[in-house]
């Protein structure tokens, strides 16, 4: 017995009930379940070195490349790895749940958590493009991402062109936070780009995951693509 070993009326130690509170929770909480990584669709899992390859081929491919953060230039390999880590926070593969096969990516970077913002960027595969695989892979990671750091919002960057395809989620998911008017040069003129941002009050009130959800009620209909 210890001097701090609660005593009974006749000096006997007396077993506690439940554990004492440990850094201001009692030992009967629950323990949070983690994060969902994978949909209906889509699963997250770490980048691997195996992966490199498939990474590489999108930061040059002529269909996507320009999205990404090259914008269009070809990298030598070395290169492409000595910076693939940098600034970022974490990253994931995408990978089709039903195969396991890479089909996209997802990274988190320029974090400021003194702020409470960090940027966020998917990026698919042209076979995994307008499938609805990069909606879902952006609500798992923005719900990851919310559930593990205390970040206030998350922001999104578009150009004019790709910009649709993020704005027909911006009611629901994203607020427009600005526009910078003929920002970026790509294939002979300037084109605008759209800042968007998620905030954790609209996670908090569950916008991600009827987004989740409503994706989940689709794949499950007949004629979808998986």
């Amino acid at each position: 017995m210890t001097a701090s070993e609660p005593m009974t009326g006749d000096g006997q130690a007396r077993v506690l009930d439940e554990p004492p509170e440990q850094d201001g929770h009692r030992g009967g909480d629950a323990v949070p379940a983690p994060p969902p990584m994978a949909g209906r669709r889509v699963m997250l899992r770490p980048v691997y070195p195996e992966d490199y390859g498939f990474l590489y081929s999108l930061a040059v491919s002529p269909e996507i490349g320009f999205r990404w953060r090259y914008r269009g230039a070809v990298p030598a390999y070395d290169v492409f790895l000595r910076e693939l880590w940098r600034g970022t926070l974490v990253q994931f593969m995408v990978c089709d749940a039903a195969t396991g096969e890479p089909v996209g990516f997802v990274v988190a970077h320029s974090a400021d958590l003194k702020s409470g913002f960090a940027h966020v960027a998917v990026l698919m595969s042209p076979a995994a493009m307008g499938r609805g695989w990069g909606v879902e892979a952006g609500a798992l990671f923005i719900t990851y991402l919310f559930a593990t750091w205390s970040f206030r919002k998350l922001y999104a960057e578009s150009l004019a062109f790709t910009w649709g395809a993020v704005a027909s989620g911006v009611r629901r998911v994203f607020r427009e936070e600005g526009c910078l008017r003929d920002h970026e040069f790509y294939q002979g003129r300037y084109w605008d780009l759209h800042i968007a941002a998620v905030y954790r009050s609209d996670w908090e009130r569950g916008a991600i995951a009827r987004l989740l959800a409503r994706r989940a009620s689709r794949a499950g209909g007949a004629g979808v693509e998986r």
